[in-house]
């Protein structure tokens, strides 16, 4: 059954046929070079492409340094503004903001991002972008032993579950980054036709598997032998990555035919048969990926990370590599639904060694399959126009107009729990 429209609200928001709708997406935080900012950005984009007028209002707490300048340098064609308010304050900011742009509806970028456009709600429909789950994440966060923060700690998560609570309650819609929330959010008894499937889609165009004369030159950069199997990870190095039982599990591989590649540090060194790389600009990380021989997703199993889908896994299948992922929301699934790598049940040192083990074991034929099945996954799973799709239709079904000329790409899952 497609989701329901609000009649109400689509009575007076109807869109003359000369006037394009415009849309505001709200976050409380400077965009910055992170995965986060990146999907703000790639709906802001996307559904530019799709002939709505897009903004983003960015309500922080202090004033962004003079060099600020992430939202003209990634994309000038989206208006961008910067709201400087205490957060109570910003509720009411919102309000004016909302009147003076005459939006015609706002997505909300994850819970906070909605929480400070609630008051907009009664005017106009509200989409929140959920794309993390803030409880599962502060309890991924607490340390063994509390002490004296213990107070502090259960403070900020009734905090977390109150705004939890009312934007996933009080939006028109919830915008979902995966299959594995909306399974979530429909066991929390949210109904499955406010959920929308919007997952983090990849430019496959910019990230593609063709190899080149650069690729080898790196691996000569870094002195990593051309015949060896190189396994790679490139990200951020946050609990949730599991990055640490990674790179334990690499240091007890003995095998000088398998080398290991870590872009996102701090430093850039050699450590045995490991290869760090400090953090390097968006623009040389296809290169990185097309390197290495597999790469790897060596997430730990929590409820923060179940829901979460990381931007690096339709990367990586995008340049059509084999992945090495442990068993954890969505990408575990896909991986295996394609083929196109290795599982392992979790993310400890040994369990990642087996399937490193595997990988090495395999054929270069077999690689080469995984990988075609990598860019098939991007392909069929990460286009942009699946989540500029939906998004779109959702827009339309709240703002009483006609989802059917729109022309994107879409996936609308068979209820909350289809894969």
């Amino acid at each position: 059954m497609p989701p329901t429209t609000e009649p109400t609200l689509g009575t007076s928001l109807q869109s003359s046929p000369a006037r394009r709708k415009r849309v505001l997406c709200a976050t409380t935080y400077l965009l910055a070079d992170n995965a986060a900012s990146w999907r703000v950005m790639n709906i802001a984009s996307s559904l530019r492409d799709q002939g709505y007028e897009v903004a983003v209002n960015q309500y922080v707490r202090r004033s962004p340094p003079a060099d600020y300048d992430h939202p003209a340098t990634w994309c000038s064609e989206i208006q961008s503004k910067v709201v400087v308010s205490a957060r109570p304050v910003s509720l009411v900011a919102h309000l004016r903001c909302l009147a003076q742009g005459n939006y015609d509806l706002v997505i909300g970028n994850n819970i906070n991002g909605a929480l400070c456009s609630l008051l907009g709600r009664a005017r106009r429909p509200l989409v929140l972008d959920m794309h993390g789950d803030m409880v599962a994440e502060l309890a991924m966060e607490r340390p063994a032993r509390l002490g004296p923060r213990t107070i502090t700690h259960h403070a900020r998560r009734f905090l977390y579950w109150t705004a939890d609570h009312l934007t996933c309650t009080l939006s028109s819609r919830i915008s979902c980054v995966s299959r594995t929330m909306m399974r979530v959010l429909s066991a929390r008894g949210i109904s499955g036709e406010r959920l929308v499937y919007a997952p983090n889609c990849v430019d496959l165009a910019f990230f593609h598997p063709r190899s080149d004369r650069h690729s080898s030159a790196l691996r000569d950069g870094l002195g990593i032998r051309p015949d060896a199997l190189l396994i790679g990870y490139a990200g951020r190095f946050q609990r949730w990555q599991g990055v640490e039982c990674f790179i334990e599990a690499a240091r007890t591989v003995n095998n000088p035919g398998i080398a290991f590649l870590i872009v996102g540090g701090n430093e850039t060194r050699r450590d045995g048969n490991l290869h760090f790389v400090r953090q390097v600009p968006v623009s040389d990380i296809p290169e990185y990926y097309r390197t290495c021989d597999a790469l790897v997703l060596p997430r730990p199993r929590h409820p923060a990370t179940e829901v979460a889908a990381p931007t690096k896994f339709a990367e990586y299948a995008a340049t059509g590599k084999p992945i090495l992922a442990s068993n954890v929301g969505d990408a575990g699934d896909l991986v295996r639904k394609y083929g196109c790598g290795v599982v392992v049940e979790d993310n400890q040192p040994a369990t990642l060694v087996a399937g490193i083990n595997r990988l090495s074991e395999a054929s270069s034929v077999t690689l080469a399959d995984m990988g075609r099945a990598a860019r098939r996954l991007a392909e069929i799973e990460f286009d942009p126009r699946i989540a500029a799709g939906n998004l779109s239709r959702c827009i339309e079904e709240l703002t009483g107009g006609d989802p059917s000329h729109l022309h994107g790409r879409s996936q609308r899952p068979s209820g909350a729990g289809s894969s």
